[in-house]
């Protein structure tokens, strides 16, 4: 087992869960739109127990992160999957590793994580689901024309017919 060190960047997953009381030493980051996912008053008290003892900070991510992050989820098929505030969490990990800091992605979106080790970030699955990286493709039912990235509006260009997203290559993360 690895010991992960440094800064957690996490999602809104990783803050409804108890994995920041499980792991108590970690200092954690995440963005104001994460933050505002969460409503329920369970989850609310924690998050403001952690930015009271300053073990999560809330920081803003470097404008020139968000095409990278776009871009690279775009390329991986997960960019129609990813929310705003994930693309904004993502560049938030980016910005932080380009200040040479040591920084792991934390979150229980599989497509977050996927889109995480596709930038060179290090990732954590809390639930540890996510076993591989996959690039995705996608295929129209109807007429089988098969792309590497989605087409807009993830219509067939062919026929017109809503194209599927289906696995393309994988490779197995440590």
């Amino acid at each position: 087992m690895v010991l992960l060190t440094g800064l957690f960047v996490v999602d809104a997953g990783v803050l409804f869960s108890l994995w920041p009381q499980k792991n108590p030493q970690k200092s954690l980051a995440t963005t104001q739109a994460v933050v505002d996912e969460v409503l329920n008053r369970p989850s609310r008290r924690r998050i403001d127990e952690l930015l009271s003892t300053s073990r999560l900070r809330v920081e803003g991510a470097v404008p020139s992160a968000f095409p990278h992050v776009e871009e690279t989820a775009r390329k991986t098929g997960d960019l129609n999957k990813l929310s705003k505030q994930d693309v904004e969490l993502l560049a938030l990990a980016i910005s932080l590793s380009q200040e040479s800091r040591d920084v792991t992605v934390v979150s229980t979106d599989l497509a977050v994580l996927n889109t995480a080790v596709s930038l060179g970030l290090r990732a954590v699955d809390p639930e540890r689901r996510f076993r591989e990286r996959i690039k995705w493709m996608f295929k129209c039912p109807a007429c089988g024309k098969a792309l590497r990235t989605a087409p807009p509006g993830m219509e067939c260009p062919v026929c017109g017919t809503k194209m599927q997203r289906r696995p393309g290559q994988r490779k197995r993360v440590s």
